[in-house]
C-alpha cells in the first residue's frame, strides 16, 4: 500500500502503511519532504564523484523512484562513480521505464525528463 506521494512506510513511525491508511495533503507535502531528504542523503552516500545541484536532484528522483536498492545496484551509478560521460549517465535513466518488462509512457516521460535535469 502506498500513501501521499508513494509513501509505503510511515517516515514518523516506520511503520508500514496499510489499508484504509489516510492523510491530509498538508501531511503528505510534509512526508515528501522528510522522505526525499532522506533518500537524498543516502544517495549522496553512494556517490563518489563531484555532482552538480541540478544532477543530485535527478539521481534522487530517480532513486525515490525506482528504491535505494535498485539505485545503489545500477548501471547509472556505476558509470557516474567510474567518471564516464554525463551523456552515457544520462542514457541509464531512460532504462527505468518499465514495470514487468513492459514499458510505461508516463515512467519513460520521467525519465527522460530526469536524464535532461541531470544534463543541464
Amino acid at each position: 500500500w502506498t500513501i501521499g506521494y508513494g509513501n509505503t512506510i510511515n517516515p514518523e513511525t516506520g511503520l508500514p502503511i496499510k489499508q484504509g491508511d489516510t492523510i491530509t495533503k498538508a501531511k503528505a507535502l510534509e512526508w515528501l519532504k522528510i522522505t526525499t531528504a532522506s533518500v537524498q542523503a543516502r544517495v549522496k552516500a553512494l556517490i563518489k564523484r563531484p555532482v552538480t545541484e541540478n544532477q543530485l536532484a535527478a539521481l534522487t528522483s530517480l532513486a525515490y523512484n525506482i528504491g535505494l536498492g535498485a539505485f545503489s545496484r545500477s548501471t547509472l551509478l556505476r558509470k557516474l562513480n567510474a567518471g564516464e560521460q554525463p551523456s552515457a549517465i544520462a542514457a541509464e535513466f531512460l532504462k527505468w521505464n518499465k514495470v514487468q518488462g513492459v514499458i510505461v509512457p508516463g515512467l519513460t516521460n520521467r525519465r527522460k525528463l530526469e536524464a535532461e535535469l541531470f544534463l543541464s
